[in-house]
Order: structure tokens, then sequence, then C-alpha cells
């Protein structure tokens, strides 16, 4: 896949991700999604993270929420970038 196919389909998993009926974004979508583009394993981004593999998996998973500094180093480890506005 080429670099606009690749935006493209990062692009897709954002949309899909703010279809949530609750209107929350899922983040841990976001995330997995641009790791599978950047061909990494969750183990791959846990370490480079400094994160347990678990909770990668977890929070690619929506199964729970985590601090905002795991968050925050994840997005880091994929190239990602969190904006918060107030």
């Amino acid at each position: 896949m080429d670099g606009h196919g690749k935006q493209q389909a990062l692009n897709r998993a954002v949309a899909a991700a703010r279809r949530k009926e609750d209107g929350l974004i899922n983040y841990g979508l976001i995330a997995r999604e641009r790791r599978q583009q950047l061909g990494l394993s969750q183990r791959q981004v846990a370490k480079k993270s400094g994160c347990d593999p678990r909770t990668v998996r977890a929070f690619e998973n929506g199964e729970r929420g985590l601090g905002m500094d795991y968050v925050v180093a994840i997005y880091k480890t994929l190239g990602l970038r969190l904006e918060v506005k107030g």
C-alpha cells in the first residue's frame, strides 16, 4: 500500500472510531490501524513505549481505559499526535 493508501486507511479508521453510538472516539482503534500500517507487533509497540503487551492489547480492543501517560507513549511510538483542546 502506498503512502496515500495508508493515509486513506487511517482516515477510515478515525471515521469509524468516531461513529460509536456514545459519541466517544475509540483511540485504541486508531492506534491499532497505525500499528498495522507500520508493520509492528503489539509486543514491539509495548517495548518501545514502556508498556506491558497486555496493556497495548487491551487499549486497542477498548477493554479498559489507560492513564494519559500510557496513551501518549503509545501514540508517540506510533508517530501519532494526540491534541487536547479546551
